[in-house]
Protein backbone atom coordinates (compact mmCIF):
# COMPACT_ATOMS: atom_id res chain seq x y z
CA UNK A 1 0.00 0.00 0.00
CA UNK A 2 2.62 2.42 1.04
CA UNK A 3 4.42 1.55 -2.14
CA UNK A 4 1.59 2.20 -4.25
CA UNK A 5 0.93 6.02 -2.80
CA UNK A 6 4.54 6.78 -3.45
CA UNK A 7 4.64 5.50 -6.77
CA UNK A 8 1.14 7.74 -7.18
CA UNK A 9 3.00 10.48 -5.92
CA UNK A 10 6.25 9.66 -7.75
CA UNK A 11 3.82 9.56 -10.92
CA UNK A 12 1.63 13.20 -9.84
CA UNK A 13 5.38 14.79 -9.29
CA UNK A 14 6.57 13.90 -12.85
CA UNK A 15 3.65 14.80 -14.74
CA UNK A 16 3.87 18.44 -13.01
CA UNK A 17 7.16 19.16 -13.70
CA UNK A 18 6.75 18.21 -17.15
CA UNK A 19 2.87 19.81 -17.79
CA UNK A 20 2.27 22.83 -19.94
CA UNK A 21 0.98 24.49 -17.40
CA UNK A 22 3.23 25.98 -13.95
CA UNK A 23 2.36 24.18 -11.03
CA UNK A 24 4.22 25.02 -7.40
CA UNK A 25 4.18 23.77 -3.51
CA UNK A 26 4.92 26.42 -0.51
CA UNK A 27 5.12 25.33 2.89
CA UNK A 28 3.12 27.21 5.50
CA UNK A 29 5.72 30.21 5.27
CA UNK A 30 5.70 30.73 1.86
CA UNK A 31 9.15 28.82 1.12
CA UNK A 32 8.70 27.13 -1.89
CA UNK A 33 9.47 23.60 -1.80
CA UNK A 34 8.42 22.40 -5.42
CA UNK A 35 8.22 23.84 -8.56
CA UNK A 36 7.41 22.70 -12.11
CA UNK A 37 10.18 22.73 -14.80
CA UNK A 38 7.94 24.89 -16.81
CA UNK A 39 7.51 27.31 -14.25
CA UNK A 40 10.84 27.22 -13.17
CA UNK A 41 12.05 28.04 -17.01
CA UNK A 42 9.49 30.41 -17.96
CA UNK A 43 10.64 32.71 -14.93
CA UNK A 44 14.61 32.03 -15.19
CA UNK A 45 15.25 29.94 -11.83
CA UNK A 46 17.00 26.64 -10.90
CA UNK A 47 15.93 24.49 -8.15
CA UNK A 48 18.89 25.29 -6.57
CA UNK A 49 17.78 29.11 -6.50
CA UNK A 50 14.56 28.67 -5.79
CA UNK A 51 13.72 26.24 -3.03
CA UNK A 52 13.44 26.98 0.39
CA UNK A 53 13.21 31.04 -0.80
CA UNK A 54 9.58 32.55 -0.16
CA UNK A 55 7.48 35.06 -2.18
CA UNK A 56 9.37 38.31 -0.68
CA UNK A 57 12.82 36.71 -1.77
CA UNK A 58 11.82 36.10 -5.45
CA UNK A 59 9.44 38.18 -6.64
CA UNK A 60 8.71 42.15 -6.41
CA UNK A 61 7.04 43.54 -3.46
CA UNK A 62 3.67 44.34 -4.74
CA UNK A 63 3.87 40.50 -6.81
CA UNK A 64 4.95 38.70 -3.23
CA UNK A 65 2.58 40.41 -1.08
CA UNK A 66 -0.82 39.48 -3.78
CA UNK A 67 0.78 36.21 -4.33
CA UNK A 68 0.85 35.98 -0.27
CA UNK A 69 -2.11 37.58 0.84
CA UNK A 70 -4.49 35.08 -2.02
CA UNK A 71 -2.18 32.33 -0.03
CA UNK A 72 -3.86 33.38 3.33
CA UNK A 73 -7.47 33.19 1.97
CA UNK A 74 -7.28 29.22 1.55
CA UNK A 75 -6.93 28.81 5.35
CA UNK A 76 -10.31 31.10 5.62
CA UNK A 77 -12.66 29.11 2.79
CA UNK A 78 -13.12 25.69 1.55
CA UNK A 79 -12.28 24.31 -1.18
CA UNK A 80 -9.75 25.70 -3.63
CA UNK A 81 -9.24 29.73 -4.96
CA UNK A 82 -9.38 30.76 -9.02
CA UNK A 83 -7.25 34.03 -9.42
CA UNK A 84 -5.90 36.08 -11.86
CA UNK A 85 -2.70 37.38 -10.93
CA UNK A 86 0.29 39.21 -12.90
CA UNK A 87 3.96 38.25 -13.25
CA UNK A 88 7.14 39.17 -15.04
CA UNK A 89 9.30 36.34 -17.18
CA UNK A 90 13.23 35.49 -17.67
CA UNK A 91 12.91 38.42 -19.87
CA UNK A 92 11.58 41.09 -18.15
CA UNK A 93 7.95 41.27 -19.97
CA UNK A 94 4.75 40.57 -17.52
CA UNK A 95 2.59 38.13 -17.82
CA UNK A 96 -1.11 37.23 -16.79
CA UNK A 97 -1.88 33.72 -15.37
CA UNK A 98 -5.35 32.22 -14.06
CA UNK A 99 -4.62 29.99 -11.40
CA UNK A 100 -5.68 27.44 -9.11
CA UNK A 101 -4.59 27.80 -5.83
CA UNK A 102 -5.28 25.03 -2.79
CA UNK A 103 -4.76 24.14 0.76
CA UNK A 104 -2.90 20.83 0.97
CA UNK A 105 -2.05 19.12 4.07
CA UNK A 106 0.35 15.74 4.48
CA UNK A 107 0.43 13.01 6.73
CA UNK A 108 1.86 14.55 9.31
CA UNK A 109 -0.32 17.27 9.26
CA UNK A 110 2.00 20.16 7.41
CA UNK A 111 -0.27 22.56 5.59
CA UNK A 112 1.34 23.33 2.48
CA UNK A 113 0.28 26.01 -0.45
CA UNK A 114 -0.29 24.34 -3.70
CA UNK A 115 -1.14 25.85 -7.31
CA UNK A 116 -1.80 25.55 -11.29
CA UNK A 117 -1.76 28.31 -13.58
CA UNK A 118 -1.81 28.89 -17.07
CA UNK A 119 -0.53 31.36 -19.50
CA UNK A 120 -3.67 34.14 -20.66
CA UNK A 121 -1.10 37.15 -20.98
CA UNK A 122 -2.43 36.92 -25.10
CA UNK A 123 -6.26 37.32 -23.40
CA UNK A 124 -5.03 40.15 -20.75
CA UNK A 125 -3.78 41.99 -23.47
CA UNK A 126 -6.48 41.95 -25.82
CA UNK A 127 -8.87 42.82 -23.26
CA UNK A 128 -6.00 45.52 -22.06
CA UNK A 129 -6.20 46.90 -25.58
CA UNK A 130 -10.27 46.58 -25.98
CA UNK A 131 -10.72 48.38 -22.36
CA UNK A 132 -7.89 51.18 -23.66
CA UNK A 133 -10.04 51.25 -27.07
CA UNK A 134 -13.37 51.46 -24.75
CA UNK A 135 -11.96 54.23 -23.03
CA UNK A 136 -10.81 56.50 -25.52
CA UNK A 137 -14.15 55.99 -27.42
CA UNK A 138 -15.71 56.98 -23.81
CA UNK A 139 -13.67 59.86 -23.95
CA UNK A 140 -14.06 60.79 -27.31
CA UNK A 141 -18.35 60.80 -26.70
CA UNK A 142 -17.83 62.54 -23.19
CA UNK A 143 -15.69 65.19 -25.27
CA UNK A 144 -18.20 66.10 -27.79
CA UNK A 145 -20.34 68.54 -27.74
CA UNK A 146 -23.79 67.53 -28.75
CA UNK A 147 -25.62 65.27 -26.72
CA UNK A 148 -25.21 61.43 -26.71
CA UNK A 149 -26.97 58.66 -25.25
CA UNK A 150 -26.48 54.71 -25.76
CA UNK A 151 -30.13 52.25 -25.54
CA UNK A 152 -29.95 48.68 -24.75
CA UNK A 153 -31.64 46.87 -27.68
CA UNK A 154 -33.27 44.84 -25.27
CA UNK A 155 -35.45 46.74 -22.43
CA UNK A 156 -34.51 50.26 -24.02
CA UNK A 157 -32.75 51.23 -20.68
CA UNK A 158 -30.39 54.01 -20.92
CA UNK A 159 -26.69 52.44 -20.18
CA UNK A 160 -24.55 55.32 -21.04
CA UNK A 161 -24.95 59.05 -21.43
CA UNK A 162 -22.26 61.66 -22.02
CA UNK A 163 -21.74 65.06 -19.93
CA UNK A 164 -23.49 66.97 -22.75
CA UNK A 165 -26.44 65.08 -23.07
CA UNK A 166 -26.83 65.23 -18.65
CA UNK A 167 -27.00 68.79 -18.90
CA UNK A 168 -29.07 69.27 -21.86
CA UNK A 169 -31.59 67.44 -19.17
CA UNK A 170 -31.09 68.46 -16.07
CA UNK A 171 -29.81 65.42 -15.05
CA UNK A 172 -26.18 64.51 -12.75
CA UNK A 173 -24.17 62.32 -14.39
CA UNK A 174 -25.19 58.76 -14.27
CA UNK A 175 -28.80 59.13 -12.93
CA UNK A 176 -30.36 58.28 -15.91
CA UNK A 177 -28.59 55.15 -16.35
CA UNK A 178 -31.48 52.41 -16.59
CA UNK A 179 -33.79 54.30 -16.55
CA UNK A 180 -36.19 53.86 -20.10
CA UNK A 181 -35.32 56.23 -23.14
CA UNK A 182 -39.18 57.33 -22.62
CA UNK A 183 -38.22 59.07 -19.76
CA UNK A 184 -36.97 61.88 -21.57
CA UNK A 185 -39.99 62.26 -24.29
CA UNK A 186 -41.89 64.65 -23.64
CA UNK A 187 -45.85 64.21 -24.65
CA UNK A 188 -47.26 65.36 -27.86
CA UNK A 189 -49.74 64.25 -29.80
CA UNK A 190 -48.15 60.83 -29.31
CA UNK A 191 -47.35 59.69 -26.05
CA UNK A 192 -43.44 59.08 -25.39
CA UNK A 193 -43.71 55.23 -25.62
CA UNK A 194 -45.43 55.89 -29.25
CA UNK A 195 -42.45 57.98 -30.08
CA UNK A 196 -39.70 55.77 -29.02
CA UNK A 197 -41.89 53.24 -30.84
CA UNK A 198 -41.65 54.81 -33.85
CA UNK A 199 -38.02 55.21 -33.96
CA UNK A 200 -37.77 51.60 -33.05
CA UNK A 201 -39.63 51.14 -36.46
CA UNK A 202 -37.33 53.22 -38.89
CA UNK A 203 -34.58 51.82 -37.38
CA UNK A 204 -35.44 47.91 -37.77
CA UNK A 205 -37.00 49.45 -41.24
CA UNK A 206 -33.96 51.57 -42.53
CA UNK A 207 -31.01 51.20 -39.61
CA UNK A 208 -31.03 54.80 -38.93
CA UNK A 209 -33.73 57.76 -37.72
CA UNK A 210 -33.45 61.04 -37.85
CA UNK A 211 -35.85 64.22 -36.99
CA UNK A 212 -36.56 66.47 -34.36
CA UNK A 213 -37.84 65.22 -30.56
CA UNK A 214 -40.00 66.91 -27.68
CA UNK A 215 -37.60 66.53 -25.21
CA UNK A 216 -38.54 66.63 -21.09
CA UNK A 217 -36.04 67.73 -18.52
CA UNK A 218 -35.86 66.52 -15.15
CA UNK A 219 -37.65 69.75 -13.49
CA UNK A 220 -40.52 69.18 -16.06
CA UNK A 221 -39.59 71.97 -18.81
CA UNK A 222 -39.44 70.98 -22.68
CA UNK A 223 -37.55 72.09 -25.57
CA UNK A 224 -36.74 70.47 -28.87
CA UNK A 225 -33.73 68.68 -30.17
CA UNK A 226 -32.77 67.26 -33.57
CA UNK A 227 -31.57 63.69 -33.06
CA UNK A 228 -29.91 60.87 -35.14
CA UNK A 229 -30.52 57.68 -34.37
CA UNK A 230 -28.18 54.25 -35.68
CA UNK A 231 -27.82 50.48 -34.15
CA UNK A 232 -24.37 48.88 -33.58
CA UNK A 233 -23.28 45.88 -31.41
CA UNK A 234 -21.33 46.92 -28.07
CA UNK A 235 -18.98 45.06 -26.34
CA UNK A 236 -20.16 45.89 -23.29
CA UNK A 237 -23.93 45.69 -23.85
CA UNK A 238 -24.76 43.86 -27.00
CA UNK A 239 -26.57 45.49 -29.49
CA UNK A 240 -27.58 49.68 -28.18
CA UNK A 241 -29.10 52.40 -30.02
CA UNK A 242 -27.10 55.75 -30.56
CA UNK A 243 -29.04 59.02 -30.29
CA UNK A 244 -27.05 62.07 -30.91
CA UNK A 245 -29.17 65.32 -29.74
CA UNK A 246 -28.81 68.63 -30.75
CA UNK A 247 -30.88 71.38 -28.99
CA UNK A 248 -32.93 73.22 -31.37
CA UNK A 249 -35.29 75.51 -28.82
CA UNK A 250 -33.89 78.84 -30.90
CA UNK A 251 -34.04 77.79 -34.08
CA UNK A 252 -37.57 76.73 -33.47
CA UNK A 253 -38.58 80.02 -31.87
CA UNK A 254 -37.17 81.37 -34.21
CA UNK A 255 -39.38 79.38 -36.72
CA UNK A 256 -42.54 80.18 -34.95
CA UNK A 257 -41.59 83.53 -34.34
CA UNK A 258 -41.27 83.72 -38.41
CA UNK A 259 -44.47 81.97 -38.60
CA UNK A 260 -46.19 84.80 -36.76
CA UNK A 261 -44.41 87.56 -38.43
CA UNK A 262 -45.34 85.88 -41.76
CA UNK A 263 -48.72 85.48 -40.84
CA UNK A 264 -49.06 89.52 -39.60
CA UNK A 265 -47.74 90.14 -43.30
CA UNK A 266 -50.13 88.23 -45.22
CA UNK A 267 -52.97 89.85 -43.06
CA UNK A 268 -51.16 93.46 -43.50
CA UNK A 269 -51.20 92.43 -47.23
CA UNK A 270 -54.74 91.39 -47.73
CA UNK A 271 -55.67 93.99 -45.55
CA UNK A 272 -53.73 96.84 -47.54
CA UNK A 273 -54.79 99.10 -50.09
CA UNK A 274 -51.56 98.97 -51.74
CA UNK A 275 -50.25 96.39 -53.82
CA UNK A 276 -47.12 94.40 -52.68
CA UNK A 277 -44.05 93.65 -55.54
CA UNK A 278 -40.73 91.92 -54.40
CA UNK A 279 -38.15 91.17 -57.01
CA UNK A 280 -35.43 88.96 -56.32
CA UNK A 281 -32.66 90.23 -58.33
CA UNK A 282 -30.21 87.28 -57.71
CA UNK A 283 -32.73 84.86 -59.22
CA UNK A 284 -35.15 87.06 -61.16
CA UNK A 285 -38.24 85.72 -59.60
CA UNK A 286 -41.07 88.47 -58.62
CA UNK A 287 -43.58 88.37 -56.32
CA UNK A 288 -46.72 90.21 -56.95
CA UNK A 289 -49.53 90.27 -54.04
CA UNK A 290 -53.20 89.66 -55.15
CA UNK A 291 -54.11 92.98 -54.45
CA UNK A 292 -51.55 94.27 -56.61
CA UNK A 293 -52.84 92.40 -59.36
CA UNK A 294 -56.51 93.08 -58.71
CA UNK A 295 -55.32 96.85 -59.12
CA UNK A 296 -54.70 96.05 -62.57
CA UNK A 297 -58.00 94.22 -63.00
CA UNK A 298 -56.85 90.96 -62.65
CA UNK A 299 -57.73 88.08 -60.35
CA UNK A 300 -54.67 86.26 -58.37
CA UNK A 301 -54.37 83.71 -61.47
CA UNK A 302 -54.93 85.50 -64.70
CA UNK A 303 -51.65 86.97 -64.19
CA UNK A 304 -48.59 85.55 -63.55
CA UNK A 305 -46.16 86.79 -60.85
CA UNK A 306 -43.02 87.38 -63.06
CA UNK A 307 -40.82 90.10 -64.05
CA UNK A 308 -42.30 91.14 -67.11
CA UNK A 309 -45.91 91.37 -65.46
CA UNK A 310 -44.95 94.72 -64.21
CA UNK A 311 -42.04 95.66 -66.66
CA UNK A 312 -44.03 94.64 -69.86
CA UNK A 313 -47.24 96.80 -68.65
CA UNK A 314 -45.43 100.20 -67.99
CA UNK A 315 -46.44 103.15 -70.37
CA UNK A 316 -43.80 103.80 -73.23
CA UNK A 317 -43.56 106.84 -72.28
CA UNK A 318 -42.56 106.25 -68.19
CA UNK A 319 -40.57 103.43 -69.19
CA UNK A 320 -36.75 104.45 -69.62
CA UNK A 321 -37.86 106.67 -66.60
CA UNK A 322 -38.91 103.90 -64.48
CA UNK A 323 -36.09 101.80 -64.83
CA UNK A 324 -33.72 104.63 -64.36
CA UNK A 325 -35.06 105.34 -61.37
CA UNK A 326 -34.32 101.44 -60.31
CA UNK A 327 -30.94 101.26 -61.23
CA UNK A 328 -30.18 104.66 -59.71
CA UNK A 329 -31.41 103.07 -56.32
CA UNK A 330 -29.21 99.51 -56.96
CA UNK A 331 -26.19 101.26 -57.95
CA UNK A 332 -26.13 104.29 -55.78
CA UNK A 333 -28.87 103.62 -53.09
CA UNK A 334 -30.64 106.60 -53.94
CA UNK A 335 -34.57 106.58 -53.11
CA UNK A 336 -37.03 104.79 -55.11
CA UNK A 337 -39.71 106.24 -55.88
CA UNK A 338 -41.74 107.00 -59.08
CA UNK A 339 -45.23 108.01 -60.45
CA UNK A 340 -45.79 105.84 -63.66
CA UNK A 341 -48.84 104.79 -65.82
CA UNK A 342 -49.57 100.81 -66.03
CA UNK A 343 -51.65 98.97 -68.45
CA UNK A 344 -54.71 97.71 -66.92
CA UNK A 345 -56.55 94.44 -67.79
CA UNK A 346 -59.10 96.11 -69.80
CA UNK A 347 -56.62 98.46 -71.74
CA UNK A 348 -56.39 101.73 -70.34
CA UNK A 349 -53.86 103.14 -68.23
CA UNK A 350 -53.99 104.53 -65.06
CA UNK A 351 -51.98 106.22 -62.81
CA UNK A 352 -49.68 104.70 -60.01
CA UNK A 353 -47.64 105.30 -57.15
CA UNK A 354 -44.57 103.27 -56.47
CA UNK A 355 -41.98 102.81 -54.11
CA UNK A 356 -39.08 100.23 -52.67
CA UNK A 357 -36.09 99.51 -51.06
CA UNK A 358 -33.49 97.14 -51.89
CA UNK A 359 -31.21 94.94 -49.43
CA UNK A 360 -27.56 94.72 -50.26
CA UNK A 361 -24.76 91.61 -49.35
CA UNK A 362 -21.45 92.53 -47.36
CA UNK A 363 -20.20 93.06 -51.08
CA UNK A 364 -22.50 96.17 -51.65
CA UNK A 365 -24.61 93.56 -54.20
CA UNK A 366 -28.21 93.98 -54.31
CA UNK A 367 -30.18 91.03 -53.33
CA UNK A 368 -33.89 91.87 -52.92
CA UNK A 369 -36.09 94.91 -53.94
CA UNK A 370 -39.34 95.24 -52.52
CA UNK A 371 -41.90 97.87 -52.31
CA UNK A 372 -45.61 98.53 -53.15
CA UNK A 373 -48.18 100.58 -55.56
CA UNK A 374 -51.04 102.65 -54.68
CA UNK A 375 -53.40 104.19 -57.47
CA UNK A 376 -53.36 107.72 -57.52
CA UNK A 377 -55.34 108.26 -61.08
CA UNK A 378 -57.97 110.00 -59.12
CA UNK A 379 -55.76 112.83 -57.87
CA UNK A 380 -53.61 113.08 -61.33
CA UNK A 381 -56.96 113.87 -63.00
CA UNK A 382 -57.38 116.45 -59.94
CA UNK A 383 -54.00 117.82 -60.56
CA UNK A 384 -54.74 117.77 -64.37
CA UNK A 385 -58.20 119.89 -63.54
CA UNK A 386 -56.63 122.67 -61.63
CA UNK A 387 -53.64 123.07 -63.86
CA UNK A 388 -56.40 124.10 -66.55
CA UNK A 389 -58.02 126.11 -64.18
CA UNK A 390 -55.09 127.78 -63.26
CA UNK A 391 -53.85 128.50 -66.97
CA UNK A 392 -57.57 129.96 -67.17
CA UNK A 393 -57.44 132.13 -64.75
CA UNK A 394 -54.38 133.97 -65.91
CA UNK A 395 -56.39 134.44 -69.43
CA UNK A 396 -56.40 137.99 -70.74
CA UNK A 397 -60.49 138.06 -69.38
CA UNK A 398 -61.32 139.71 -66.17
CA UNK A 399 -61.46 136.82 -63.42
CA UNK A 400 -62.90 137.03 -59.54
CA UNK A 401 -63.18 134.04 -57.68
CA UNK A 402 -66.20 134.51 -54.83
CA UNK A 403 -67.18 132.36 -51.71
CA UNK A 404 -70.91 130.89 -51.52
CA UNK A 405 -71.87 134.78 -50.44
CA UNK A 406 -70.95 136.42 -53.01
CA UNK A 407 -67.63 137.39 -50.99
CA UNK A 408 -64.75 137.97 -53.29
CA UNK A 409 -61.92 135.75 -52.47
CA UNK A 410 -59.26 136.13 -55.54
CA UNK A 411 -59.16 138.14 -59.11
CA UNK A 412 -56.83 138.18 -61.82
CA UNK A 413 -54.03 140.39 -63.34
CA UNK A 414 -56.67 141.16 -66.24
CA UNK A 415 -59.81 142.16 -63.69
CA UNK A 416 -57.22 144.44 -62.09
CA UNK A 417 -55.60 146.19 -65.36
CA UNK A 418 -59.59 146.13 -66.69
CA UNK A 419 -61.37 148.10 -62.93
CA UNK A 420 -58.13 149.50 -62.16
CA UNK A 421 -58.55 148.19 -58.53
CA UNK A 422 -55.82 146.17 -56.65
CA UNK A 423 -56.18 142.97 -55.01
CA UNK A 424 -56.63 144.14 -51.82
CA UNK A 425 -58.96 146.77 -52.28
CA UNK A 426 -61.73 144.13 -53.71
CA UNK A 427 -60.96 141.29 -51.45
CA UNK A 428 -63.71 141.04 -49.02
CA UNK A 429 -65.81 142.83 -50.76
CA UNK A 430 -69.28 141.93 -52.65
CA UNK A 431 -69.00 142.26 -56.37
CA UNK A 432 -72.16 144.52 -56.42
CA UNK A 433 -69.63 147.83 -55.56
CA UNK A 434 -68.18 147.58 -59.10
CA UNK A 435 -71.92 149.02 -60.10
CA UNK A 436 -71.98 151.62 -58.04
Amino acid sequence: MINDQEGQQTQIQLFLEHTAVVAWLKDAGGHLVFASNNYLRRFGWTREHAYGKTEYQLWPEAQAKEYRQNDLKLLQQPGPLEVIEKAVDADGTVSWWFGSKFLFTDAQGQHFFGGVAVDITACKQSEIRLAKSNQRYSQLLDSMPKGIVLTCFKNQAIVYTNPRFDHLFGYAAGELIGQPISKINAPTDKSPEGVANSIIAALERDGVWRGEVACLRKDGSRFWSFTTVSNFNHPQFGRVWLSVSDDISERKQIESALRISEARYIRAVNGSKDGIWEWNIQTNEEYLSPRWKFLLGYLDHELPSVRASFIDNIHPDDKDYVLHALNEHLQHRGPYEVEMRLRCKNGEYRWFHSRGNAEWDAFGQPLTLAGSISDITERKLVEHDLRIAAIAFESQEGMTVTDVNGTILRVNRAFSQITGYAPEEVIGKNPSFLRS
